[in-house]
């Protein structure tokens, strides 16, 4: 995606809701909210619960303001929706794609107003070369090619850069090091979603997640997709799981 492809799909979406839980979704790396709206919608059409589909400091716009944006801003960024959410609600279920899920979980670890996580292929580990040395090789290496669009289904478009600046692979790099070592303080629940294919995150991500965390994790597979599920051929199944989630909490609330 360049600035001049870019729509009203990768803006932020926010939409008003009743109850005391709010759904809250995070898009990932290099991406945009265009890759979590169809998803958003779906569980507040379903559910009625107030919405927040934030973009990211430096996404959805052009490589520039992804070259200056960090790690730091971009949890501060998933903070101020969570904030904003909790205006119209009392909990939260956070639901990240990517690097979206490794927010959801830096957040996880530091709320206590997160009523559930869902993640979907979660970047805990990514599966680049480049990662480990980004720091060192910007100096000479300016952009390395994107991963936009790790999606089997035909015809879909997450809305992502096709070039990503090399410091922000090492923003993304120091992250999700933090992510790793802060998943004993994730108490929530969690629905860990996993592709059957992904050429993006590392297989051991999976593993290393349900290692890490305290609270309870169920994981569900989603054989027909790729990287990018929100837009693949289980979106469907993504849905169905988060709105029982998410109706499961609701009804708690009430009863109580």
């Amino acid at each position: 995606m360049t600035a001049q492809h870019a729509t009203d799909l990768t803006q932020p979406l926010r939409l008003n809701g009743s109850g005391d839980v709010g759904i809250l979704a995070v898009h990932g790396f290099t991406g945009s909210p265009a890759a979590m709206r169809p998803l958003a919608q779906a569980l507040h059409a379903s559910t009625g619960a107030p919405t927040s589909v934030p973009l990211l400091p430096g996404h959805g716009t052009n490589l520039k303001d992804m070259a200056a944006s960090t790690w730091q801003q971009w949890s501060e960024a998933v903070d101020q929706a969570a904030d904003e959410l909790r205006t119209e609600c009392d909990e939260i279920v956070i639901i990240g794609l990517s690097m979206g899920g490794a927010l959801s979980l830096h957040t996880a670890a530091k709320r206590s107003d997160i009523a559930h996580v869902g993640l979907i292929n979660p970047a805990v580990y990514v599966d680049s070369p480049f990662a480990p040395f980004a720091g060192a090789l910007s100096t000479f290496i300016k952009r390395v090619s994107g991963i936009e669009n790790a999606i089997n289904k035909p015809g879909q478009d997450e809305q992502a850069y096709p070039q990503v600046p090399l410091p922000s692979v090492g923003e993304l790099y120091r992250g999700i090091r933090v992510v790793r070592s802060e998943l004993w303080r994730v108490h929530a629940p969690i629905t860990y979603f996993l592709s059957g294919t992904d050429d993006v995150v590392e297989p051991r991500s999976w593993n290393c997640v349900r290692q890490g965390v305290r609270g309870p994790m169920r994981t569900v597979p989603l054989p027909m997709s790729n990287h990018v599920a929100t837009l693949d051929y289980d979106a469907g199944k993504i849905e169905e799981e988060l709105t029982a989630v998410i109706r499961q909490l609701q009804e708690e609330s009430r009863g109580a």
